[in-house]
């Protein structure tokens, strides 16, 4: 999915100021609770990006809510977002701010899909390998298991995805199987 560039604009807008004021841990703690108050109560983001809910009263609902929990910076930042009408935004600032973040603390997010759960050492060595392979790097690794994978493994990480799982290796067998067969009869 392509990066929104209005999004960048705005998330790289807040992240430059996070850095000149020194408060990028704030700001990056204030966005990713916010982000994970969307994520737990999906109809106060319908409610923020609603237009049929007036502005003023969106507003009233962050300054009364939230003053006291977010830094001032934060939140005049979302309260930009819903003067300008641009809180539906939220979800792809808040995925490229944290990327941004990420950079610069060293941080790598990987997905980890796999079959079954992990075993801590199987954990425990794929964070080696990843770890000699972007040296430098904090691992940031999150679990998923889909059990349709069959076996295995996917790494979602750095914008790329490697796929060994069992699925996908036997989908290519059938494909090049197919493929074989064709040959074989077109002779």
């Amino acid at each position: 999915m392509k990066d929104n560039p209005i999004a960048k604009s705005y998330a790289d807008s807040l992240f430059e100021v996070s850095l000149e004021k020194k408060l990028v841990d704030t700001i990056g703690e204030d966005i990713n609770a916010f982000a994970e108050l969307m994520e737990v109560l999906p109809e106060f983001e319908v409610f923020l990006s609603s237009p049929s809910v007036e502005t003023e009263n969106k507003i009233l609902v962050l300054q009364t809510h939230f003053e006291e929990k977010l830094h001032p910076i934060t939140l005049r930042f979302l309260l930009l977002l819903l003067k300008r009408e641009r809180f539906l935004l939220f979800s792809s600032i808040f995925t490229h701010f944290t990327r941004l973040l990420d950079a610069y603390l060293g941080k790598m997010r990987v997905l980890c899909i796999t079959a079954t759960a992990l075993t801590e050492s199987t954990e425990k060595k794929l964070h080696e390998v990843l770890s000699k392979k972007y040296p430098g790097k904090k691992m940031v690794l999150t679990k998923q298991i889909q059990p349709e994978l069959l076996g295995g493994f996917v790494l979602e990480m750095d914008g790329k995805i490697v796929d060994a799982s069992l699925k996908h290796k036997l989908s290519v067998f059938h494909k090049r199987l197919l493929a074989q067969t064709n040959v074989v009869l077109n002779k």
